[in-house]
């Protein structure tokens, strides 16, 4: 192999969640939030918060990355950060796979509820691809009865558009988890109608 070639091992699992935390100039650790990491085979597409994964999972998520905090603050690394998990349940593996040193993107959905709501809500942010030149407009049309509505504490909300690409990373959120689950059928199915 050529030497600046990484070669990782495969490790069986059953999803990749995240934990998104702050690490203070001080060196104190806030855990902000736990997400599940959405995929498209191998392809990281969006996030789900809350997470509502298992407490042994959580507790697993936790103290390791905390112990990943603690080390970046010690290199002089403060702000925003997120540490991404491998876990699988029938042995009850917990394993922080990759650290993000910066901050990730389910922190701008879970930050912009908490300031604009004065919590976070639940929320399922998610890239899918339009046709190539697609325009904002287009987009505000086709999801107009679903855009976000600030009273509802509902609705989809047009994160990340890069109409050259074909690309949209859209935020859906809603009061529950249970309320987000049964929006985000008909927001995908508009979005479709987008892609072809």
């Amino acid at each position: 192999l050529p030497r600046n070639v990484v070669v990782q091992e495969w490790i069986e699992h059953d999803y990749s969640p995240s934990l998104q935390c702050l690490i203070t100039p001080d060196g104190d650790v806030r855990q902000l939030s736990t997400t599940v990491q959405i995929l498209d085979g191998n392809h990281h597409i969006g996030n789900r918060c809350p997470s509502e994964l298992p407490d042994w999972v959580l507790k697993g998520m936790e103290w390791r990355a905390y112990l990943v905090a603690r080390a970046l603050a010690e290199r002089g690394f403060w702000g925003i950060c997120g540490v991404d998990f491998l876990v699988r349940d029938s042995d009850r593996t917990v394993l922080a796979n990759e650290v993000n040193a910066r901050i990730p993107a389910p922190w701008y959905p879970w930050n912009a509820s908490r300031r604009l709501l004065g919590d976070p809500v639940a929320f399922r942010m998610k890239s899918v691809a339009l046709r190539t030149g697609t325009t904002i407009a287009e987009v505000e049309k086709a999801m107009r009865p679903l855009l976000f509505d600030r009273k509802r504490r509902t609705g989809f909300v047009p994160f990340c558009f890069v109409p050259e690409h074909g690309f949209v990373y859209g935020v859906t959120y809603a009061p529950t988890p249970e309320q987000l689950d049964g929006l985000t059928p008909a927001v995908d199915a508009r979005l479709r109608e987008l892609a072809t």
